[in-house]
């Protein structure tokens, strides 16, 4: 059976493309841009904007900021490998379910112990009235900068000491309360007081700001919705690239492709590393599809190459590539 191997040379193309960075291939709307790429990296603002104007024909600010904090068809949210990345809105629910729900329970599993390391009697329901008292008050406001909400919950301004060693420091639960309501899904991250590159964002209540809460879906059909959205994006890619972007174990992953329909394929210039590909993979116009067979499996992935994209392969036994 013929195989068709994949070089480094040859996905880095095929990702230049899928990924917008062929000027071909750019576009001024920042939802697609982010779906190209399935979220953009947010830990620092500027970076959003950075990611979307290497991709954008007309570069700018103004697109981006209508997207996140007036059409809200982007949203930003902390998600994979406890990092803050912007999303579409309609991949929120995935996100939430796949990975920040547990990125929530390790933060308040660990904000309880400090509270209890404290002294305070009863953390977690200390915690609990003071993360209640908090969105009431964001509700009844219709949204609030950190040093607002202190004013209107002074409770939050009660500071306790974390860490260790030279790690160890006073924080205020403000701050603390916020990322836990945020990890939740009950608030969201809206307009940043200051320019693009500021990071000091008004909470705003979920319900108010998409119209309505996060949906509440399973999370192993979420894992595998995300596992699908970044194989057809970054793909064929390996195993453990799909562990690393995503965070999870490997036994959540392996679960996740498992649901998919993929193949294994040989290839991206490392032959005893294993890829997988989602298939099938929409082939539209002006594009090439190549069959990757796999006698292990006995499947086929179908790649897709776009013509202008510079790229070339060659089955094993010298055969063509087949144009869709």
């Amino acid at each position: 059976m013929s195989v068709l191997r994949i070089s480094d040379a040859q996905r880095r193309a095929r990702l230049a493309w899928r990924h917008r960075l062929v000027p071909a291939a750019r576009i001024d709307d920042p939802v697609a841009i982010a779906r190209s790429v399935v979220a953009l990296h947010a830990s620092d603002p500027a970076t959003v904007h950075l990611a979307a104007a290497e991709r954008m024909r007309t570069p700018g600010v103004e697109a981006v900021e209508r997207a996140l904090y007036d059409d809200r068809t982007l949203v930003r949210m902390l998600g994979m490998r406890r990092t803050m990345f912007v999303i579409p809105d309609d991949l929120a629910a995935a996100v939430q379910a796949s990975s920040t729900n547990d990125v929530a329970a390790t933060e308040r599993r660990r904000m309880v112990r400090a509270i209890d390391a404290n002294g305070i009697d009863d953390p977690a329901a200390w915690l609990r009235r003071l993360e209640e008292a908090a969105l009431e008050a964001l509700n009844a406001n219709g949204g609030a900068h950190t040093t607002e909400l202190t004013d209107l919950v002074p409770a939050l301004r009660r500071t306790i000491t974390v860490g260790s060693g030279r790690w160890r420091t006073e924080v205020r639960m403000s701050s603390r309360v916020m990322l836990l309501l945020a990890a939740d899904g009950l608030i969201m991250r809206g307009r940043p007081r200051g320019t693009w590159l500021s990071s000091q964002y008004r909470w705003e209540p979920t319900t108010q700001w998409l119209g309505g809460p996060i949906a509440d879906v399973p999370a192993d059909a979420a894992r595998v919705t995300m596992a699908r959205h970044w194989l057809a994006a970054f793909g064929p890619a390996t195993f453990d690239d799909l562990v690393w972007w995503t965070g999870w174990t490997r036994t959540r992953a392996r679960r996740a492709v498992d649901a998919l329909d993929v193949r294994e394929v040989p290839g991206v210039g490392r032959e005893r590393e294993p890829v997988v590909g989602l298939q099938p993979v929409p082939v539209g116009r002006g594009e090439l599809t190549a069959e990757l067979h796999d006698p292990r499996v006995g499947g086929i992935w179908l790649a897709h190459v776009p013509r202008d994209a510079s790229v070339t392969a060659t089955r094993t036994d010298g055969g063509r590539m087949r144009q869709a």
